[in-house]
């Protein structure tokens, strides 16, 4: 990626740092990079596939470089295509999480499209990764779930998929509210 010669003049004092520079972006994710003059230009030349990887950047984007100080840089992404947003009933998350160590741990969830786990939950319980488990309900029906991880921007996110038949076969709506028990020692979300 190249920076601009009027910053490096400017800003860093006509500088290349010899040593790795912190980028950082909005979410606090971090990537040490090395910056490298090639024809009186700077580059960002170590890690950039890997932060264009992991931000999703393409053509269409504009990236920013905030330089904090000489060694830290913050980076913002913007897309270049026009977009028209409109946003349906069923997008909108409701996740709240209380703690019950008897029996398990209740997640309460709206009934949506997503059914997003918060990240600090999702790593305390062990669920920041691809895991198949079940919900059970108190009649034993039984329905395959599973946690998966999606990246965005360089963060993570964790989601139970496979939600959407037991929603229909409990018959509720958009916008019901309903709780699972998550037992970690059986995995399984309990369903009462």
């Amino acid at each position: 990626m190249h920076v601009n010669r009027f910053f490096v003049h400017h800003k860093m004092m006509n500088t290349v740092p010899a040593y790795s520079v912190v980028i950082r972006s909005s979410t606090n994710c971090k990537w040490f990079v090395q910056m490298e003059e090639i024809d009186f230009e700077l580059y960002v030349s170590t890690d950039w596939n890997r932060i264009k990887q992991e931000m999703s950047i393409t053509d269409n984007h504009l990236v920013v470089l905030e330089m904090v100080d000489i060694q830290n840089f913050e980076i913002s992404v913007f897309s270049c295509d026009p977009a028209l947003l409109s946003f349906p009933m069923n997008c909108f998350v409701d996740v709240n999480v209380e703690h019950n160590e008897a029996g398990g741990v209740p997640v309460t969830f709206r009934v949506d499209n997503h059914y997003r786990l918060p990240k600090k939950w999702a790593k305390e319980h062990g669920l920041d990764r691809k895991v198949a488990l079940k919900i059970v309900d108190t009649v034993g029906r039984v329905w395959d779930v599973e946690v998966v991880v999606e990246f965005s921007q360089g963060c993570s996110r964790y989601y139970v998929q496979g939600m959407k038949h037991f929603v229909r076969v409990k018959n509720m709506i958009t916008g019901d509210v309903f709780q699972l028990v998550f037992v970690k020692s059986q995995g399984m979300f309990r369903f009462n």
